[in-house]
């Protein structure tokens, strides 16, 4: 049987888990890989990868932080739920008059 996943996805899947909250003071790769169990290298190239597509930035202290455009499936997943709870409080106010 056939396996889907992939390590280094995967491993890039849990960097960027590692960097959520970390957006004003950044992480230092060595944090960043002991958290993650693997090499600086490995770590390194992941995060190049991210900083490839605009997802991960490394400041002027050599620390790596998230970037504005890692924040946008986020974004767009919290301005689709307004628009369905729109969509459910009113059929909610057209049904039943507001009353539950």
């Amino acid at each position: 049987m056939s396996t889907y996943t992939n390590n280094a996805q995967q491993r890039i899947c849990l960097l960027i888990e590692e960097l959520a909250g970390h957006e004003i003071e950044g992480r230092s790769l060595n944090s960043l890989s002991k958290s993650l169990g693997q090499s600086t290298g490995q770590t390194f190239r992941d995060l190049k990868n991210l900083e490839e597509i605009g997802w991960a930035r490394q400041d002027e202290k050599s620390l790596w932080l998230m970037t504005e455009k890692a924040a946008h499936p986020a974004v767009k997943i919290q301005r689709n739920l307004q628009t369905v709870m729109g969509a459910v409080n009113k059929i909610n106010k057209d049904y039943l008059g507001g009353n539950v």
